[in-house]
């Protein structure tokens, strides 16, 4: 679970919003999931999966087209939401439980979620998810999300059940340890005919954390800080050895 930027400020979104009020219906211009894809980068807006590692995708409404007040949202940008299969059917009916990667109704008024709001109720440790509820006398939204979504695969006799889901993360998480230890051995015994080596390893890294790719998120808390830590350390060796 990621926050997902969706502000009507990007052409994309208020060109696809304006594609949906000419539509006859959410899912009958496919110009409309192509850009749906575009701004979920092709991942899950719950689990985060790439369209590879999970189910056929489909277009989610975060509050339910099947209950009559939110009807009027079926066609709205702000309700629709890029998920897999197994994550939509999932979750079924279950909004009021689940955090949303971006607006959500206050009241009858949309209003965009704050990035810092999904990261101070779930994170990773590791390539598991936790929860932790701030608020007091709140709902506990980041534990229900990982509850309903089955997340960690807490329950693998269910019908979603995730165990892909655990493995792939993990497969990432482990890779991007790797690599991070290989920069840093390199560093240790640098040598600036290691230079061409270490750059390549260093993208490998970013691009594990840019929001485009799957678990970005996952690797960002797990792994941001020491990466800034050896891009300083690498800054400063080179610089020394000019």
């Amino acid at each position: 679970m990621r926050y997902i930027d969706k502000d009507f400020d990007q052409d994309i979104v208020r060109g696809t919003d304006l594609l949906l009020s000419k539509a006859k219906s959410y899912n009958s211009d496919q110009q409309v999931r192509d850009n749906l894809r575009i701004i979920y980068s092709g991942c899950c807006a719950y689990c985060e999966s790439s369209f590879e590692e999970g189910a056929y995708f489909q277009i989610d409404h975060y509050y339910p087209k099947s209950i009559k007040k939110y009807r009027r949202y079926a066609k709205d940008i702000r309700n629709l939401h890029y998920s897999c299969q197994r994550c939509n059917n999932i979750k079924g009916a279950k909004f009021r439980e689940v955090l949303s990667p971006n607006w959500y109704l206050n009241g009858t008024q949309w209003e965009l979620t704050r990035k810092e709001k999904i990261n101070n109720e779930i994170y990773y440790v590791g390539h598991l998810l936790y929860s932790r509820n701030l608020s007091e006398d709140s709902l506990n939204r980041g534990e229900n999300t990982i509850s309903v979504f089955n997340l960690n695969n807490a329950n693998a006799a269910i019908r979603g059940n995730r165990s892909y889901l655990v493995e792939s993360r993990l497969k990432v998480c482990n890779n991007v340890h790797l690599l991070l230890k290989s920069i840093t051995d390199l560093l240790i015994n640098y040598n600036k005919s290691s230079n061409s080596v270490i750059d390549i390893l260093l993208s490998q890294v970013m691009s594990a954390m840019h929001p485009s790719s799957c678990y970005s998120t996952m690797v960002i808390q797990n792994y941001g800080d020491m990466l800034m830590k050896l891009l300083k350390t690498y800054i400063k060796l080179r610089t020394l050895s000019v």
